[in-house]
């Protein structure tokens, strides 16, 4: 692209610095069919797009994008009037991984990512696997192209479903699913529930359960996302997640929980749905796009608004970080990679970097991304990462 206005607009826009006549000029380029690509393409070489632009419905983008910019359709039916690029435009907006200094530096940097380019190491990317623990104590390793066939319970070695349906007597049986480090595993429960389970997670959960009686599951630790069976077809049952320190009780959800075991504090994320937190000490009803946030030394329940698709990202397969302290977002992908961490120099901790790449791409794809920004370098020694 030679046409460093337009550049600068795209920039601008992405990182939502772009104001309402430069909106409108770059809406007025993109009424041109064949800048359409040209956009594209200089999203792709610039900003490392990884994402399908062509799944993002147009109007429901139109939307989100005049939320992001401040404005709505109807109070200013006159001023943002060719929306035909918003579909690319704000795809493009969510999907990159850089430094928020990229957004304003990239034509004046040069590729930093000759440690990594150079290194023989490669770290793979996490694979559906898990480990099954039966009520007998016995120890059952899931993973792609292994079957397994065990009473109640069915398995094709990337999901975990049990048989359907609900015992009369009061006896409750249980098993636990353990996700190790650089896994993602999904399992239906007996009562239609559905769950992703994340990387270094462990969920408790009856084989079946109780008719007419709360159903009661238990995230040890880890990440989990749920889709919960309503209480009309089960008997009216409410479902239960129990957490350390936090208690959750559900009619029929969507809803993501993260309580990892050496993180301070617990957050709980409403897709759909209404959900009671509560942790013994004081309680929250959560509406749809609410998180609630629980620290470990603290009694208070806090609750704000959080754009659920990034907090929900890691089950469609994806990483997306929004000013993500870089410290934070290492231990995300040392989980998904099964990998160790080291900051030579802490200050990087609190680099900000906001963006999305596919979690089956290798972690070198990533880091390379980063680099670029010039504000970091990373080396690979054995399965440790060392950031400079």
């Amino acid at each position: 692209m030679k046409d460093k206005r337009i550049e600068e607009l795209i920039v601008k826009f992405i990182s939502k610095a772009i104001t309402e006549p430069e909106l409108e000029e770059l809406s007025d380029w993109l009424d041109q069919q064949e800048n359409e690509q040209l956009f594209k393409d200089f999203i792709q070489v610039n900003y490392a797009l990884d994402y399908n632009m062509s799944n993002f419905d147009s109007e429901r983008a139109k939307l989100v994008l005049l939320d992001k910019i401040g404005g709505s359709d109807d109070a200013n039916p006159g001023k943002i009037r060719k929306l035909k690029f918003y579909k690319y435009a704000v795809a493009a907006a969510i999907a990159i991984l850089v430094s928020l200094a990229v957004f304003y530096s990239t034509e004046d940097l040069e590729p930093t990512s000759e440690i990594i380019a150079n290194t023989e190491a490669s770290i793979l990317p996490g694979t559906d696997k898990a480990i099954l623990t039966l009520d007998n104590g016995k120890h059952i390793t899931l993973e792609k192209g292994k079957q397994v066939r065990i009473d109640e319970v069915t398995s094709n070695g990337e999901s975990l479903r049990y048989k359907k349906g609900q015992k009369g007597s009061q006896e409750i049986v249980y098993n636990y699913l353990t996700i190790p480090r650089g896994g993602q595993f999904f399992v239906e429960l007996s009562d239609g529930t559905k769950v992703w389970l994340n990387s270094e997670s462990k969920l408790k959960y009856p084989v079946s359960f109780v008719s007419g009686a709360p159903r009661s599951v238990e995230l040890i630790y880890g990440e989990a996302y749920f889709d919960v069976s309503p209480s009309t077809e089960n008997n009216g049952a409410s479902f239960r997640v129990q957490t350390r320190n936090q208690n959750i009780e559900v009619l029929g959800t969507e809803f993501n929980i993260s309580a990892y075991e050496n993180d301070q504090s617990i957050h709980t994320t409403l897709i759909e749905g209404s959900i009671a937190v509560s942790n013994g000490a004081e309680g929250k009803i959560l509406d749809p796009g609410m998180q609630s946030i629980l620290y470990m030394d603290e009694a208070e329940i806090q609750v704000k608004n959080v754009d659920v698709n990034y907090v929900t990202s890691w089950k469609d397969g994806l990483f997306m970080f929004d000013k993500k302290p870089l410290g934070e977002m290492m231990k995300v992908l040392a989980r998904w990679y099964n990998i160790e961490v080291e900051f030579e120099n802490l200050e990087k901790r609190d680099l900000e970097f906001s963006g999305i790449l596919k979690r089956g791409n290798e972690i070198n794809v990533l880091l390379e991304k980063i680099e670029h920004t010039g504000l970091v370098k990373f080396s690979i020694q054995d399965n440790k990462i060392l950031i400079k």
